[in-house]
């Protein structure tokens, strides 16, 4: 089998010839240190790896610049860490967001650009409606072929809600105004619902929702339950049975709590299989027991303990238990259960190589 085929197969429920192995996307940071700045294609080539693309393209609609302006520039001196000031200018407010960035590429809010409850919606009343770049998708696909599959991604409402307002406000407007939560939520469902509708035709092989925010690391089984399940299912509905594609649901953290209900969401696949020492709750095997026969897992390698700070035989060995608790009768795809920033190349070679004899 080729990348391509080998995951889909797993995607889809298969057993394919060996365990599929990716990366979930290659930082910068990484390429530059380790691989004097190789591109993602040229890392996978490098180590014969299933290639995994994450480029899409969203583009912005028909703009009125009297209802909508947006601006960002670097606020911070040459010589200090990066921050940027992103101005939204709407007829009815004039909305602000400060990032910070560091070394390795990162960004973090340090101004939110929700300051006020009503603030979501004069966001979402002036938003222009985005488009999803087709051409842009077909010259992805082109330089993907056979080799692996192309991801493309937006992350959920309850996720950029948090993003743009905080977690904490977010949290506590549950129990404080439940309602103005759910209004919120369907606003921004509405929103990227509007977007969806441009990918018809589309052919990508894989779409990630969902998001870090949504971890039961970080809220409770009742939030997700009440304030996230119901707008995942409208969008993941919509995505598979609308536009004909994949999805795959994204929480990086916490999913043991909420296990079942992250089946509910409707997704074909559920990742990043976070383990407790990457700050996940993820018990593979019982993971697999539960939900392995309703969905595909993708994830679940610990990248600390098995490149970061491991020998090539300790790599070999988080490998080997990956395939055999998460990878049973297939529909699993390893991947390193979220980025990482330093991992000696000999430690990439191992996984790679000990994937392939991991044969089913």
């Amino acid at each position: 089998m080729m990348g391509r085929e080998r995951m889909l197969t797993a995607l889809d429920g298969g057993v394919p010839d060996h365990l599929p192995a990716s990366v979930h996307d290659w930082m910068p940071f990484w390429l530059e240190n380790y691989l004097s700045g190789a591109s993602a294609v040229e890392a996978f080539e490098r180590f014969g790896l299933d290639w995994s693309i994450y480029r899409w393209k969203w583009n912005l609609g028909e703009i009125d610049p009297d209802k909508w302006e947006e601006t960002q520039r670097r606020i911070s001196p040459p010589n200090r860490e990066r921050e940027d000031e992103i101005l939204i200018r709407t007829p009815k407010k004039t909305l602000r967001q400060v990032w910070k960035w560091d070394q390795y590429g990162t960004h973090w809010t340090t101004d939110y650009l929700f300051k006020e409850p009503e603030d979501v919606f004069i966001w979402c009343r002036w938003h222009p409606v985005e488009k999803y770049d087709l051409d842009y998708e077909r010259e992805s696909l082109e330089i993907v072929g056979d080799n692996g599959i192309l991801r493309a991604g937006r992350i959920g409402p309850w996720h950029r809600l948090c993003d743009n307002y905080g977690i904490e406000k977010m949290i506590l407007s549950c129990f404080e105004d439940p309602d103005w939560v759910r209004d919120a939520m369907n606003a921004v469902t509405e929103l990227d619902l509007r977007a969806f509708e441009s990918m018809q035709g589309s052919r990508i092989d894989l779409f990630e929702t969902g998001g870090g925010h949504n971890s039961s690391t970080v809220i409770s089984p009742d939030i997700f339950r009440e304030f996230i399940l119901p707008y995942e299912q409208r969008i993941h509905s919509f995505l598979k049975d609308e536009i004909g594609i994949r999805t795959v649901y994204h929480t990086c953290g916490g999913m043991m709590p909420i296990l079942d209900m992250l089946v509910e969401v409707g997704s074909n696949a559920l990742e990043t299989l976070t383990p407790p020492s990457m700050g996940g709750d993820v018990d593979l095997a019982e993971v697999k027991r539960r939900v392995g026969g309703k969905v595909a897992l993708i994830g679940g390698f610990d990248q600390y303990n098995g490149f970061e700070n491991a020998t090539t035989e300790q790599t070999r060995e988080h490998v080997r238990h990956c395939f055999e608790t998460a990878g049973k009768g297939g529909a699993y795809i390893m991947n390193p259960s979220d980025h990482f920033f330093d991992a000696p190349i000999e430690n990439l070679e191992a996984y790679a190589d000990e994937a392939r004899k991991c044969v089913y």
